[in-house]
């Protein structure tokens, strides 16, 4: 991710509160005739008659304003999931271990297995029921094997609506405030899982989006970023290690996922590719 710095002249009345101060501070016979933020050497500067002087680094005034530039990196989190969030076919290493090396987050749970559904992720949350307990965010990456489930006729979309209710209900009983994220392969790309598979996805996101939205949980697509060819192993599925540094880049750029559920796409598919 590139490294995002203070823009000080966004912050309007503050803005002008510094331009004001630094005018009183100026000798009675001088004007401060202009402030501005140096981006290359990362401070702002002000201009008296013509001269230009350092005035403070952005550093600074953001250790003054106590102004954490990763307001993410004091948040526990938890990642539930299948195969992919485990890092199957990339040596058990995936976007979550890479989120946890990039320190993005002050903890990182993982406790993502290999063919796990959302029938599993009640046994998952009781096993993590302490991480679950103290976290901030949960994340639960299930979908692909949902659907496996009902292919096989082993699963029905109402099923699955209320294996996330009772995952929801179980975690707001430890955890009343921490934010849930649910993770689907796709939400924007049908295309992406095959033109059969795809009106299956079809199918579970016209069910899934009414629970979420009534449940107030965000989504955040594992797949939605990714390109089948360079970005997954020889199984053309699980992402190899490029794919899982794209899926943890969109999840430092959107912790939170969206609540802007593409309705749209729903009525406007009409099978194949998308």
């Amino acid at each position: 991710m590139a490294q995002k710095y203070l823009d000080i002249t966004g912050l309007g009345t503050l803005w002008n509160i510094i331009k004001n101060a630094l005018n009183l501070k100026a000798d009675k016979t001088t004007t401060v005739n202009d402030i501005n933020y140096d981006s290359t050497n990362n401070k702002i500067t002000k201009t008296i008659n013509g001269v230009t002087n350092d005035v403070v680094t952005a550093t600074t005034l953001k250790t003054a304003m106590n102004i954490n530039e990763n307001i993410w990196k004091n948040k526990k989190v938890c990642f539930f999931g299948d195969s992919i969030g485990y890092g199957y076919g990339n040596d058990g290493h995936s976007f979550v271990d890479i989120l946890n090396e990039k320190g993005f987050y002050s903890s990182v749970h993982k406790n993502c297995i290999s063919g796990n559904t959302s029938v599993n992720l009640l046994a998952r949350l009781q096993e993590s029921q302490t991480e679950v307990t103290n976290a901030d965010i949960v994340y639960a990456e299930y979908q692909a094997n949902d659907i496996v489930g009902i292919k096989a006729g082993t699963l029905t979309y109402s099923a699955i609506a209320t294996n996330i209710r009772n995952s929801v209900t179980a975690i707001r009983s430890v955890n009343t405030t921490c934010s849930i994220i649910w993770m689907p392969l796709t939400i924007y790309h049908f295309d992406k899982v095959g033109g059969t598979d795809a009106s299956y996805y079809k199918e579970w996101a016209q069910t899934m989006y009414p629970v979420f939205a009534e449940l107030g949980i965000n989504l955040l697509p594992v797949y939605d970023t990714l390109n089948v060819a360079g970005h997954t192993v020889s199984d053309n599925r699980h992402p190899n290690d490029v794919g899982h540094e794209l899926i943890a880049d969109l999840v430092m750029q959107t912790p939170l996922g969206t609540s802007d559920y593409p309705t749209a796409l729903l009525t406007e598919w009409t099978g194949g590719s998308y």
